[in-house]
């Protein structure tokens, strides 16, 4: 409902659930959760305290916990939004969401290990979600396991084929591991599905740059000139160019627009 803008109509639903059944533990629930998907401040209170009341009502919800974890961690309530998971979890330890919620708070507090325990976990239990794949692959790549990162990412797209990002991700590691040509090849797929992403065709250009590859890092910046609107009239210029004559095509591009911090690492 919310992606396709309808969420009025549900809540319009609930609401009027709520008004003939207030203490039903699912209608407080489900109604707890349409405001918790609008997400601004006022309906986040409302749903903190519906969840609040249904755990009342039964204290072994451990859906409800699940939710009022995300409702807290939206409210920048970081301590509580965890103590939440962790009692879903007890009540119920096959709760894949209550898994992948610890694991995107450990991701963000930087704790990669803890993150990619729960994501592991999670996966156990639904193991056909690409995102989680993909965020364990970032948590691998991260303590510079590469070989695990690659398969996360490799299972990310064989959950969704459309997984852009996954498809850079990938073709990063493949770089990362000096293996141009596969690293190309998931770029083109990540290029057909995504093609306005400049910054991971940056992101390739520098990998293969500082391994000292210098034909496919051209290749790689005159892609990534090309998916940023601001340079991309300059793409056509590094077409067949040597390495002698990309550094002065950039040095000519970053006296006219010098504001890229890539080029003038790339450059440099």
């Amino acid at each position: 409902a919310r992606q396709t803008n309808r969420l009025e109509v549900k809540l319009h639903i609930y609401q009027a659930a709520y008004e003939k059944h207030p203490t039903n533990t699912i209608v407080l629930y489900v109604l707890a959760y349409t405001y918790l998907m609008d997400a601004s401040a006022s309906t986040l209170s409302e749903a903190e305290k519906l969840l609040q009341a249904a755990i009342e009502k039964r204290p072994q919800f451990a859906d409800a916990y699940v939710a009022l974890g995300v409702c807290y961690a939206a409210q920048g309530k970081a301590e509580a939004s965890v103590e939440a998971y962790q009692k879903s979890v007890q009540l119920n330890p096959n709760l894949w969401e209550a898994h992948l919620e610890l694991g995107n708070y450990y991701r963000d507090q930087k704790n990669y290990q803890e993150a990619i325990e729960y994501y592991t976990k999670s996966l156990a239990q639904h193991p056909k979600d690409a995102t989680t794949h993909f965020h364990l692959g970032t948590m691998y790549r991260k303590i510079g396991n590469l070989e695990a990162a690659r398969e996360a990412f490799s299972q990310a797209i064989k959950h969704d084929k459309k997984y852009a990002d996954a498809y850079y991700q990938l073709g990063q590691i493949y770089a990362l591991q000096q293996q141009p040509d596969d690293a190309l090849k998931q770029y083109r797929k990540g290029r057909e599905l995504n093609p306005n992403n400049a910054s991971a065709r940056y992101q390739l250009a520098h990998i293969l740059l500082d391994q000292g590859d210098e034909r496919n890092a051209i290749l790689a910046l005159r892609s990534a000139l090309a998916a940023d609107t601001a340079y991309a009239e300059y793409a056509d210029l590094l077409e067949n160019a040597s390495t002698a004559r990309a550094t002065e095509i950039m040095a000519q591009i970053l006296q006219e627009r010098p504001d890229n911090a890539d080029l003038q690492y790339f450059a440099g």
